[in-house]
């Protein structure tokens, strides 16, 4: 299952659709620091042994695919290859 980290100076929040990351982002930063609040795309494992992990609060796994998005100053997204930026 893909979800999204949505990354500021303050806080790390997840969510199921970029858009949702997105806002979010958009509404927690001003326009001057929107660029150091960062989206990242990870796959969950739905498997078994990771749920229980999950709901036992031990964790559970999740892989980062690589995909990485920025937002710009007016509000936007740009793609940024991993932390090179």
């Amino acid at each position: 299952m893909i979800v999204y980290e949505a990354h500021n100076a303050e806080a790390t929040k997840a969510f199921g659709t970029l858009a949702e990351a997105h806002e979010w982002c958009k509404s927690t930063c001003e326009s001057v620091f929107r660029g150091g609040c960062r989206i990242t795309q990870a796959d969950v494992a739905t498997d078994k042994a990771n749920i229980l992990r999950l709901l036992n609060a031990a964790g559970g796994t999740h892989v980062y695919t690589g995909r990485q998005w920025k937002l710009t100053n007016r509000g936007g997204l740009t793609e940024i290859q991993g932390e090179d930026e």
